[in-house]
């Protein structure tokens, strides 16, 4: 009788011990420590440095808005926004200038949870929100699905910007 009063008893703590694991980020790059991150290398024949900081400038302010940029080094510094089904993401991009191709890094890719003009944005990285468990697996899948292809298509255009002729 006794055994089976501390099963009862202990019978809610085994049942919410078990992590659920959520694969939620399974199609978007990561690195070797589960970071979202984009990277790649684009294409970029007969671009000097100086042509390649020319043409990040146009793309960010068409696109990005205002970027930084170390003019020794090459690199390019962004940061954006997105929004896919009414929820805004804010994300790093860096442009790095190595010869005849430029290498791009989208990273901190972050939900803004609060974001008003009163008070400081509320960010929740992407990996914290794909285990959180407010919302629905399907719901949360379809999003992800829509900000893994807006990331995607964001690139390419990223890429037709730089590699114009």
């Amino acid at each position: 009788m006794k055994g089976l009063m501390i099963v009862f008893l202990l019978f809610p703590f085994l049942t919410f011990a078990q992590k659920q694991e959520y694969k939620g980020l399974q199609n978007f790059p990561a690195n070797r420590f589960g970071k979202v991150i984009y990277q790649g290398f684009i294409e970029t024949p007969g671009v000097n440095k100086m042509e390649f900081l020319n043409r990040a400038r146009t793309w960010a302010a068409n696109a990005a808005g205002e970027g930084n940029e170390e003019t020794e080094t090459g690199i390019f510094m962004a940061k954006d926004t997105t929004e896919v089904n009414k929820k805004k993401y804010s994300f790093f991009i860096t442009l790095t200038y190595q010869q005849e191709k430029i290498q791009y890094k989208l990273t901190d890719i972050n939900y803004l949870l609060y974001d008003n003009k009163f008070a400081p944005p509320i960010l929740v990285p992407i990996e914290d929100e794909a285990t959180s468990i407010t919302i629905g697996k399907k719901f949360r899948d379809r999003r992800f699905q829509k900000l893994n292809e807006a990331f995607r298509t964001y690139l390419k255009e990223l890429e037709a910007a730089i590699a114009k002729n």
